[in-house]
């Protein structure tokens, strides 16, 4: 019998001034004539007048004839009341509102499959994946005051104005780009690298661990032993929570196979945060963000859903917008902030915490909380972006949570372009899309124990070790 599984995103938090998508859901999938059929609701969707939005990156995966999940490309067919834009990769859709609004949007929605190997009744997984769009157009790198800050070539205190999407002339001069006290930049910028001045879209959120598991449980049993920690072939009770080859949670990941679990087939991961041995039960933390992740891993993550890293000057175009610079400040739009405190209702879908409603909310040096919260947990029906922790594009804990890891404007990484992934690893689990050497942490973490400026949208500390499992960062996915 032919099976249609679904994967949805982050089902469970309320808006900030009608600017965050909730309760994403995707129904009534079927299957008939090479065409997938599916129902797609969410709630608090917004599109303004002047041209901000939200949506949700949507792609599916199927089995082929012998068994192992592959990535469908699609054409749209029947697209309903909603606007599909399938890119020319055919790899997935960005969904959107239709007309101006906000509210819930539903749409049925007919896409046809283009992929030829799947036989006459293939099993399917639908995944969403709810993205902001980060307009197109000039804004400011660098704030004058951050550690190792982008400025003008001349001016070390003068923040760089990126006025189009052309090259950028590296040097000392008041048209050119440099980087304070590091001597890593001394090529042309070429205009094929995205520096933030072109529209892109970007995941709402962090990487969850329910989006990690789902991701896992695609994978054969060769990719899925080298995206964990666990030796796969030998679990037991002292590793089963697989990220970190621990036997119990820790730091606030709950990720997790039986403890009798067998590598001669794919392994079924799951989230158990409460240690009971249960499957994704309410409070087992499926919507925290997720820890652990080399950054290799993340890379992984995004080749597999075909979509690509985003580079530190355009984290800090969705970061600060379109707004003048202001010396260390945050990614939600001020320079001080107050700590979350502690958790309740803990690895529920309406976990929360005990600060909930002060301005500049932020999960930063927080020993409360002893790891990531659930992803988005700032907002509430009432707050504003403030007291949300959300960027000027409404792109949710930029600054906090865990670090964002972006691509380093550098001269070993300027080969890079926009290139997505094609939605496949290699037999080993390796993403093959990207050839890329430092990351730079922005936006702070959970475990930080130093200034405020630390965390500023400008601040750039080098993340250069590939194969450590870290427990403060994450890589953010683009379409």
């Amino acid at each position: 019998m032919r099976k249609i599984l679904l994967f949805m995103v982050l089902i469970s938090f309320t808006n900030y001034s009608d600017l965050l998508a909730n309760n994403l859901t995707i129904t009534n999938v079927t299957y008939t004539n090479s065409k997938v059929s599916l129902d797609i609701s969410w709630d608090n969707s917004w599109k303004t007048s002047d041209g901000y939005n939200d949506g949700v990156w949507l792609f599916i995966k199927a089995k082929n004839s012998i068994g192992e999940w592959v990535h469908v490309r699609i054409q749209n067919y029947n697209t309903g009341s909603i606007v599909s834009t399938i890119p020319s990769d055919s790899n997935g859709a960005i969904i959107t509102r239709n007309t101006v609004g906000s509210g819930t949007i539903s749409s049925s929605i007919t896409f046809t499959i283009l992929n030829t190997d799947l036989g006459p009744t293939p099993d399917f997984k639908v995944f969403g994946i709810e993205m902001v769009k980060i307009n197109g157009g000039a804004f400011y790198a660098g704030d004058g005051s951050s550690f190792h800050r982008f400025h003008q070539g001349n001016s070390t205190t003068t923040p760089y104005y990126v006025a189009d999407s052309n090259q950028i002339t590296v040097g000392n001069t008041s048209s050119d780009i440099n980087i304070e006290s590091v001597n890593l930049l001394t090529s042309t910028i070429p205009a094929t690298y995205p520096t933030g001045f072109d529209e892109f879209y970007v995941m709402k959120y962090e990487i969850t661990q329910e989006q990690y598991v789902a991701f896992l449980n695609t994978l054969t049993p060769s990719q899925q032993q080298t995206r964990t920690a666990s030796d796969l072939s030998n679990i037991s009770s002292s590793n089963r929570f697989v990220m970190r080859s621990v036997g119990s949670p820790l730091n606030r990941n709950g990720i997790a196979c039986d403890s009798n679990a067998s590598n001669a087939s794919p392994i079924t991961f799951y989230c158990d945060l409460n240690n009971n041995g249960t499957a994704n039960e309410a409070d087992d933390g499926q919507n925290i963000a997720c820890i652990f992740l080399t950054y290799n891993d993340s890379l992984a993550y995004l080749d597999w859903a075909a979509m690509r890293p985003m580079t530190d000057l355009e984290y800090e175009k969705a970061s600060r917008g379109f707004t003048a610079s202001v010396a260390n400040e945050l990614a939600f739009g001020s320079s001080s902030f107050t700590n979350a405190g502690t958790i309740t209702n803990s690895g529920l879908a309406n976990e929360s915490v005990s600060n909930i409603g002060s301005n500049g909310l932020t999960n930063i040096n927080n020993n409360a909380s002893g790891g990531p919260l659930r992803a988005g947990i700032f907002a509430t029906a009432s707050s504003n972006r403030l007291q949300s922790g959300a960027s000027y594009f409404g792109v949710m804990d930029l600054a906090g949570n865990l670090n964002e890891f972006t691509i380093a404007t550098i001269d070993t990484n300027l080969s890079y372009t926009y290139t997505f992934g094609n939605g496949a690893l290699t037999s080993s689990g390796k993403q093959d899309a990207w050839s890329l050497s430092d990351f730079i942490s922005s936006g702070g973490d959970y475990t930080l124990d130093t200034t405020t400026a630390s965390a500023a949208i400008s601040a750039r500390y080098r993340a250069i070790d590939q194969l450590y499992r870290y427990y403060n960062g994450i890589i953010r996915g683009c379409r």
